[in-house]
């Protein structure tokens, strides 16, 4: 009986962790894609467009509000990197339908010091934005 039991429960823990992979794997590319278009506008300094990849593009506010919001964030940000040599996808979670988080790892020019930033993803629209960033910047600005 005991047994059964314990074939039963490891049965469903190897099913369990088989889903989450699965779901985990699921858009993995076009989460990608989305985090490449972003991080090119980033090193590229083309802080007019970077709105484009955040979720906050879909509310009510003026285009121009949108726009500044971002902009005046990521040039801190910008400002704090430098020159980005590469950047690299550590881990990607599925952490609900439609919903994803990512670990970022950013390498500079200054040496190869490398930074992590924390990305949350949301599919709105049928694409991929970013609903939450943290930089990987160890000075918190209030």
């Amino acid at each position: 009986m005991k047994k059964k039991v314990t074939i039963s429960i490891l049965l469903i823990i190897v099913i369990l962790s088989s889903t989450y992979f699965l779901l985990s794997l699921k858009d993995k590319k076009d989460v990608e894609a989305a985090l490449d278009g972003f991080y090119t506008d980033f090193i590229d300094r083309k802080y007019e467009d970077l709105y484009k990849h955040f979720a906050f593009k879909f509310s009510d506010y003026e285009l121009v509000d949108i726009q500044g919001t971002i902009a005046q964030s990521l040039i801190n940000d910008r400002n704090f990197y430098g020159d980005v040599k590469r950047i690299r996808y550590k881990y990607i979670f599925w952490t609900g339908p439609n919903k994803r988080f990512v670990f970022v790892e950013v390498q500079r020019h200054d040496g190869g010091n490398t930074s992590t930033d924390k990305i949350k993803l949301q599919k709105m629209n049928n694409e991929w934005v970013i609903d939450s960033y943290i930089n990987g910047d160890p000075i918190k600005l209030p």
